[in-house]
């Protein structure tokens, strides 16, 4: 089973933990219920790091589509983009292509990627980054230091609730995360399994 950069912080905080597509992921930490009245109130946080993330370069970027069927495409320059979603209908779309024009290495493995949902979350990462995170809209995304790390972030609300998904390399990690921590202690910002972040959106 593969292990996220924050799995033996998961268990140090006795998260519930499931396979989920072959990575332990920490679906609860307090209750479902009580995690989700946490975002809604103030800012959940989440580690999104098991999601898929496929980085795409080429010719063939220029003209992609902002999603889909089971994707949805960031695009971070104009030959350059990072694909999310379901991992075979990236690779369908990847395979789907001309060849040489299109490139891609999957980055799920290589970054680590936390999602912070709620009405105080773009107040925390700006705490964090020069970044107006408040002036993102829905599906845009920026390149920009977090906590001192070059970091992609990525606007995807859930819920109704605002949204954003900061990734980085794994090997900074642990420490982005309690930075986060740390900045969004004034907004009651809590940790939260990926259960209540689904949840959100039924």
């Amino acid at each position: 089973m593969k292990l996220t950069a924050l799995y033996q912080a998961h268990v140090a905080a006795r998260a519930k933990v499931e396979e989920r597509d072959g990575w332990a992921v920490a679906v609860e930490t307090k209750g479902t219920a009580a995690e989700i009245a946490l975002i809604r109130s103030g800012v959940g946080m989440a580690d999104w790091s098991f999601t898929n993330r496929v980085e795409v370069q080429g010719p063939g970027v220029a003209t992609l589509a902002a999603s889909g069927e089971g994707w949805k495409a960031w695009r971070l320059a104009r030959r350059r983009a990072l694909l999310t979603g379901d991992s075979a209908a990236i690779d369908a779309w990847v395979h789907s292509q001309p060849e040489h024009t299109i490139y891609s290495v999957n980055m799920t493995p290589v970054w680590a990627d936390f999602l912070l949902v709620g009405p105080a979350s773009a107040k925390v990462l700006e705490k964090l980054t020069s970044l107006n995170a408040g002036k993102l809209c829905v599906g845009d995304c920026a390149q920009a230091s977090v906590a001192h790390v070059q970091s992609i972030v990525l606007r995807e609300d859930r819920g109704g609730l605002p949204g954003y998904r900061v990734l980085m390399g794994r090997d900074y990690a642990e420490s982005v995360w309690e930075s986060f921590l740390h900045a969004g202690e004034e907004f009651g910002i809590g940790a939260v399994g990926a259960r209540a972040i689904e949840e959100l959106g039924r």
